[in-house]
């Protein structure tokens, strides 16, 4: 077997390359390879820094590549768009490695670790503002959905203390028509409970439910939730972590 210069190059611009961790694997003595049209000539492989100056017969060389190589370990190509022609040869099947074309690769997602999470604190007055649009912003920014390092499983969020809960407005009948639903556990237990009922009875579980109605619903969504301070009121006890005030969209106040 005789391989050519443009098999073992190692330029992205070429068709093939040699590998040469499998060059190595195998205890080759020497490589001919052709100089181009004109008389082969004798040359040590660099890829393999025992080889000798010893030139090999190209059929010996054959036999010798096809011993030491197990047919079950073979490296099977996937069909795709190569570059080149596909060389249906199982020696160059092992050997050269196609470069694959640049739509079929996939960058990595980085995925952020614990100590590189910033979390920030964020504080929101829900006076006058609408239940339901104020519940989608602070979930997103408990979520982490906001920031570049976002990634589904991980809790990358932020915290948020909303204050002033009793201030805030639904739209419509909602005041006397929505009702909260709660069960004691017990046959018969269930208690109802108006929207103006429970603003004046507790309104930090109205703005409460409402966000955790937007989380998930397994234990990420747990995690995230406990990091949601609601109170009545415009004080809270969170100065020391100094946060920061929360911009909300401007349709998220009732008109």
């Amino acid at each position: 077997m005789i391989l050519s210069r443009d098999f073992i190059s190692t330029d992205t611009n070429r068709t093939f390359s040699l590998s040469s961790d499998l060059l190595s694997s195998l205890s080759l003595q020497s490589l001919v390879v052709h100089e181009g049209p004109g008389p082969s000539s004798s040359r040590a492989s660099p890829s393999h820094p025992g080889c000798s100056s010893a030139s090999v017969e190209p059929h010996r060389l054959g036999d010798q590549v096809r011993s030491e190589i197990d047919l079950s370990r073979r490296r099977q190509l996937p069909p795709g768009p190569w570059f080149g022609k596909w060389v249906p040869d199982p020696i160059h099947t092992l050997f050269l490695m196609p470069q694959r074309a640049h739509s079929g690769f996939m960058n990595k997602t980085p995925q952020p670790s614990a100590e590189s999470l910033d979390r920030q604190w964020f504080v929101v007055d829900a006076a006058d503002q609408t239940l339901g649009r104020l519940a989608s912003e602070v979930a997103q920014v408990l979520r982490g959905k906001n920031k570049p390092t976002f990634t589904p499983h991980l809790d990358t969020g932020d915290f948020v203390v909303i204050i002033n809960a009793e201030k805030v407005r639904v739209s419509g009948n909602k005041p006397t028509q929505k009702v909260y639903r709660r069960h004691s556990g017990r046959p018969g237990g269930m208690k109802t409970e108006t929207f103006a009922h429970l603003q004046a009875r507790l309104p930090e579980r109205i703005v409460e439910k409402a966000i955790k109605g937007m989380l998930p619903h397994n234990a990420l969504g747990r995690q995230l939730f406990r990091k949601l301070k609601v109170y009545r009121g415009a004080e809270h006890p969170h100065g020391a972590q100094q946060p920061q005030i929360l911009a909300l969209n401007p349709s998220a106040s009732a008109q």
